[in-house]
């Protein structure tokens, strides 16, 4: 049998998939490479000997390549799916949120595609490693995505969803309302005015946001048990909210991108759920983990390595990796605490959690300069950022005892 990865790409013009077999004729000797010229043909070929990453043109007469995925994702869902498409088509990209793991533009760079394959390879194998399958392989309760945030989902990728429509549906669950409100006017998102409705949070801060503090609330709420209850999970909670908030920060200051701020957003918010997987399904390991923790003053991902073989931020990736969320997000969930052990060398949605979550627990800690100790140096050295950590520590300082000067 052999060890090459199995791709398949797709795409109705032959000399798109003439230039990529140029393209990518070095990468012969790792990857057994497949094209497909419909959504029908490359079907069949998945159905016959399954590959592990499709890459796929959009527009496609027949099956489109978002019916493609969306097939993919239903039959196959261990599939790694990429949409390679020269088809800046709003449409188009809505309709392929939630089917795609990751977008690329045409004409792309031989190197950015190589590069986003091997990732994507790479986070593969952490989310199906032994470890992480013994965790949760007899675990039939870890819990699906919320009801509430896929019916926003699914309003976000119909045509012409409005901010109205979205905040209709929250408005629907009162106890959700409620919540979004309150995290909405707490100091983490530093709004200058009191909002009073669901509809003017959303004007405010966005849909992504919004929808994300939605899934936030519904992953905390679905763990309620005795295991559970035993810990501080509002602090927690408290605690993902105000890193969610400030990575988004950190992200548009460096990258002046609001779709990756909004992926900051999320990955913040959920960059700990890990942590209630492990508590829920393994809460005698985890807790000796915790208290070994608390008493010998060392990092809780290290301590759940050694007890568990998995620390939170694994489990955690694990979970949005099933869910299908987009690998900037997972991968930042999966390495918040040690990003140098992933293959990014660049600013990403992994640095913007990393940096803020190291600046939100020291912000928490009686010990000045915290942070630089939980910093992972290598890596802000290795993506160019190490000259403004200062900048953003005073930073965060600054707005949170403000606001809460102001409470």
């Amino acid at each position: 049998m052999s060890d090459k990865r199995r791709l398949l790409f797709v795409d109705d013009e032959a000399n798109i998939l003439q230039g990529l077999k140029r393209m990518l004729r070095s990468e012969r000797n790792e990857w057994d490479m497949v094209f497909a010229n419909s959504g029908e043909e490359a079907m069949q070929i998945i159905d016959s000997d399954p590959v592990e990453i499709v890459i796929s043109d959009m527009r496609m007469p027949g099956m489109s390549g978002v019916d493609l995925l969306k097939a993919v994702q239903e039959k196959h869902p261990e599939v790694i799916r990429f949409v390679l498409s020269g088809h800046a088509d709003q449409d188009m990209i809505i309709q392929s949120v939630g089917v795609t793991h990751q977008y690329l533009a045409k004409p792309c760079d031989p190197e950015l595609l190589k590069k986003s394959v091997t990732r994507a390879f790479a986070l593969r194998e952490l989310l199906h490693g032994d470890k992480v399958q013994e965790i949760v392989k007899d675990q039939s309760s870890l819990p699906s995505l919320p009801d509430l945030y896929q019916k926003l989902s699914a309003k976000l990728n119909s045509k012409n969803s409005t901010a109205k429509d979205i905040s209709v549906i929250i408005s629907q669950d009162i106890s959700m309302t409620a919540r979004v409100l309150q995290m909405v006017n707490s100091a983490f998102f530093g709004l200058q005015r009191e909002v009073e409705s669901v509809e003017q949070a959303v004007s405010f801060l966005g849909v992504e946001t919004i929808s994300g503090i939605v899934l936030t609330s519904g992953v905390f709420e679905s763990f309620k048990s005795e295991q559970v209850e035993k810990f501080d999970i509002p602090a927690l909670n408290e605690h993902s909210t105000a890193v969610g908030a400030f990575a988004s920060r950190i992200s548009k200051d460096v990258l002046k991108s609001k779709k990756l701020a909004d992926e900051a957003t999320l990955a913040g918010m959920m960059h700990d759920v890990g942590i209630l997987v492990l508590i829920s399904e393994n809460s005698e390991a985890w807790e000796e983990a915790y208290n070994r923790h608390q008493a010998e003053n060392r990092p809780l991902y290290e301590l759940e390595r050694e007890v568990l073989g998995v620390t939170h931020g694994e489990i955690g990736a694990y979970l949005l990796g099933l869910w299908g969320f987009v690998d900037n997000v997972v991968e930042a969930v999966a390495f918040h605490h040690e990003p140098s052990l992933s293959t990014t060398d660049t600013f990403s949605t992994l640095a913007a959690v990393h940096i803020s979550d190291v600046i939100e627990f020291a912000h928490r800690s009686v010990e000045p300069k915290t942070w630089e100790a939980k910093l992972d140096e290598q890596f802000i050295d290795k993506i160019g950022v190490s000259g403004e950590i200062d900048k953003y520590v005073e930073q965060f300082i600054a707005e949170r005892d403000g606001q809460a000067g102001g409470e």
